[in-house]
């Protein structure tokens, strides 16, 4: 009977091109209310509705009151957005927006200049720090965001040609794989695979 069952195995390719790496984890994406995102990000100018939409969508669900109240202590700099949007400077950014937490500031830098500042999150990180320093420690500061990953990402999209938001989007289903026990389980296997190969290297060496 078992004759007749095809019965699967999961495997970890290690050696695929960052392409097909992108290709690959993009395809797994799905997030709610992804218009809100689309039909806001690339306006020239927002509208307090613009940029609470598009918070609504980096949230992922209804905001809370105190997340509301953060939002609007936001909107109301709008007109400082908007001039930032048409001649940026990150010096006078971080004078107005100093006191924004870390995700949601690296969120708003994203919003006003989205083709130089890449979405920032827990999971994007733990795909950052694993496929960099094949680790999964580490907090996602904004200094690690402007000094490490936005280079780190804007290789990424340069050698793939692809998307900035398809490459978010496939580092961000990676990550999220990363949290489960068997993504977490990855950086242990990956260091046994490392010294078994060097090992080899040695025998062969000798």
């Amino acid at each position: 009977m078992t004759a007749t069952i095809k019965f699967p195995r999961l495997s970890f390719d290690w050696n695929i091109t960052p392409q097909q790496f992108i290709n690959f984890w993009s395809n797994f994406y799905n997030y709610p209310q992804e218009h809100l995102y689309h039909d806001n990000i690339n306006k020239g100018t927002f509208s307090a509705s613009d940029v609470e939409n598009l918070f609504l969508w980096k949230n992922g669900m209804k905001l809370s009151g105190k997340k509301l109240k953060a939002l609007r202590e936001i909107t109301r700099h709008l007109d400082v957005i908007n001039r930032l949007k048409a001649d940026f400077s990150l010096d006078a950014f971080q004078n107005v927006f100093d006191k924004v937490t870390t995700i949601w500031k690296i969120f708003l830098l994203h919003i006003t200049l989205p083709q130089c500042y890449p979405i920032f999150d827990q999971h994007v990180f733990r795909a950052f720090r694993f496929l960099r320093y094949n680790s999964l420690s580490g907090s996602p500061t904004e200094q690690v965001y402007l000094q490490e990953y936005v280079l780190f990402f804007d290789t990424i999209v340069e050698t793939c040609g692809t998307s900035r938001k398809e490459t978010d989007e496939a580092l961000m289903m990676f990550g999220k794989f990363l949290k489960t026990p068997h993504g977490g389980s990855l950086c242990t296997l990956q260091a046994s695979v490392s010294a078994a190969t060097i090992q080899q290297a040695k025998q062969d060496a000798a």
